[in-house]
């Protein structure tokens, strides 16, 4: 798996690319969590390239939502593959996180322009 970091309009932008599993969740959180430490409790995490989740994956994104929502920011997730897509909508956590068809649309999300939920 491999990760870049970027902001767009000073949200801060995490693309993950490969398997969101067991062997990669723990890497993912730790950066969660320094992350939310030093930056404004708002993040998007595009899973454009994400071919696999599994529960240690989901359990990380679930936690990190929690604890980015306990700061009074959120988590937007966007470009969701079928597969995953499938996993979110089968656990019905695409009830509870902010989903977006786009990266450019979840950031706007945050920013209040037109494009947002």
């Amino acid at each position: 798996m491999e990760s870049i970091i970027s902001t767009s309009d000073n949200i801060s932008v995490l693309q993950i690319s490969g398997s969101f599993d067991v062997l990669e969740s723990e890497v993912i959180d730790s950066w969660l969590k320094t992350n939310l430490l030093s930056n404004d409790p708002q993040l998007v995490i595009d899973l454009a390239e994400v071919d696999l989740i599994d529960t240690a994956g989901i359990a990380t994104l679930v936690q990190a939502l929690k604890r980015y929502r306990q700061k009074g920011g959120n988590l937007h997730l966007c470009n969701l593959q079928p597969v995953v897509w499938e996993v979110f909508e089968l656990t019905h956590l695409d009830r509870a996180f902010d989903i977006f068809p786009s990266q450019e649309e979840a950031v706007q999300a945050f920013l209040g322009l037109p494009g947002g939920p």
